[in-house]
Formats: structure tokens, C-alpha cells, sequence
């Protein structure tokens, strides 16, 4: 084998349909420049990042599921053609816009090419997504605030009525003489910690209802996006098929 045998060997690395499950155990050079590990059962990309040269990478129908699992794609900076097809991840939300956000180099992806249109719009969308979960996440906190509250309500109800009872307890066995002002003083502290309490409530009660108009700004939002998406999506479909048939005549 001669000196451009060897290097041709080294830039590119086939590893498919070997029941690969992290990258780490992928025995090859680092400096490879294609690298083929579809077919197999990679849940995470932990390790990836060593191929610093890498421009085609194949992960088609493995296990990846989330973007967390890929984030270390951001470390390719040469990467231009990723196949990512028939992994769970595919189904998620703005998939190809979380993929093209997170590879600012990338050309192709799952074999087409990405439009000018999709970079555009990828770093405002997941933005925007973003902002999304937050207000879910914070009104899933509240709520749960505000659960704690209301328990808090009961048992300062439940302290006034026995500290009511308590006092006419007393006051019945000639222990106690009723006047308005004994009667204040046993009752103030349930009455001014139930006061508080009220005013929480009546704070994060609030808090809830603003951040759920922002939900439904983010949720409509959202929807208009959706349907835009779509529409891009049937018009690029539409035109790869004309293309087809152009290609087919014109053979």
C-alpha cells in the first residue's frame, strides 16, 4: 500500500451496523474526515468532539432522543453533511432547527440541503421556544406556591378556632375575665399571620394570571409558526417533486 493508500485509509472510517453504543468505543484515527456509524445503538454523542476534522458524519437509526444529546455537535466547526434520519430525535419539535442552530457550519442535514430561509429563522424560534418553557416552568412553580399557601390558610383558620375555644374555655371557668382587649391579645398573632398569608396568596395569584396571558401570546405564537413551517415544508416538497420530474423527462 502506498503513502496516498495510507492517508485515503485514515480520512474516512466505517463502523456501521456493529451494535455501537457510546462513540468512545469507535477505534480510529482523529483525524478522519468521514465517519459512518448508522445502524447502530448510540444514545449519546459524548466523545465526538475529538474529531476536530470531521465533514460527513452518519448517525442514522441509532437511539439519540434529545438535544441535550447531540450538544456536542457544536464542536465541529468543519462539519457540512449529517445524517441523523430514523433516530427519535427526528419526531421533536423544530428538529431541524434545533440541528441547524446548534451547527452553524452544517450544509446538508439528513440529505437535503439547508435554505437560507431555515437559518433564519432557527435562531428565533428556539428563542422563543425558550421563553416558552420558561413561563410553563414558572407557572408550575407557582402553582405549587401557591398550594402551600393555601394549606398555610387552613391551619391558620383552624389555630384561630382553637385559640377561640381556648378563650371561652376560660372564660367559662372564671380563669379568664372577657373583655375586647384579652380577647385582642390572644388573637393577634393567628389573625396578623393569616393576613399575611392572604396577601401572598392574593401576590402569586397574580403573578399565575400574568404569566398565563404570556402563555397563550407564546402558545399562539407557536401555532403561527407551526403553520408556517408547514406551508414552507409542503412548498419545498412540491418543488423537489417538479425537479424530479424535470430530471425524469429530461432522461
Amino acid at each position: 500500500m502506498n503513502k496516498s493508500q495510507t492517508n485515503k485509509s485514515i480520512q474516512k472510517f466505517g463502523a456501521s451496523g456493529r451494535l455501537i453504543s457510546r462513540i468512545t468505543e469507535v477505534d480510529t484515527e482523529i483525524n478522519i474526515e468521514t465517519l459512518y456509524l448508522s445502524n447502530n445503538i448510540i444514545s449519546s454523542l459524548q466523545g465526538i468532539s475529538k474529531f476536530k476534522n470531521l465533514h460527513t458524519l452518519s448517525l442514522a437509526n441509532n437511539k439519540i432522543t434529545s438535544f441535550d444529546q447531540v450538544q456536542q455537535l457544536i464542536s465541529l466547526n468543519s462539519l457540512q453533511n449529517l445524517r441523523l434520519a430514523c433516530n427519535p430525535i427526528c419526531y421533536l419539535p423544530y428538529y431541524r432547527l434545533h440541528i441547524i442552530n446548534l451547527c452553524s457550519s452544517i450544509i446538508i442535514l439528513d440529505d437535503e440541503e439547508v435554505t437560507e430561509y431555515e437559518r433564519e429563522q432557527a435562531q428565533s424560534v428556539i428563542e422563543k421556544e425558550e421563553i416558552m418553557y420558561n413561563v410553563m416552568f414558572g407557572n408550575d412553580q407557582l402553582i405549587r406556591k401557591l398550594e402551600q399557601l393555601i394549606l398555610k390558610v387552613i391551619l391558620h383558620l383552624d389555630l384561630r378556632k382553637l385559640f377561640a375555644g381556648k378563650v371561652a374555655k376560660l372564660i367559662n371557668r372564671n380563669e379568664l375575665k372577657y373583655s375586647p382587649v384579652n380577647s385582642h391579645l390572644l388573637m393577634k398573632h393567628s389573625s396578623s399571620a393569616l393576613e399575611i398569608t392572604r396577601k401572598e396568596y392574593s401576590y402569586e395569584s397574580s403573578k399565575i394570571r400574568s404569566n398565563e396571558s404570556m402563555e397563550n401570546k407564546m402558545a399562539k405564537w407557536i401555532n403561527e409558526e407551526e403553520l408556517e413551517q408547514q406551508q414552507y415544508e409542503y412548498q419545498r416538497i412540491r418543488y423537489r417533486k417538479k425537479q424530479r420530474k424535470r430530471e425524469e423527462l429530461e432522461y
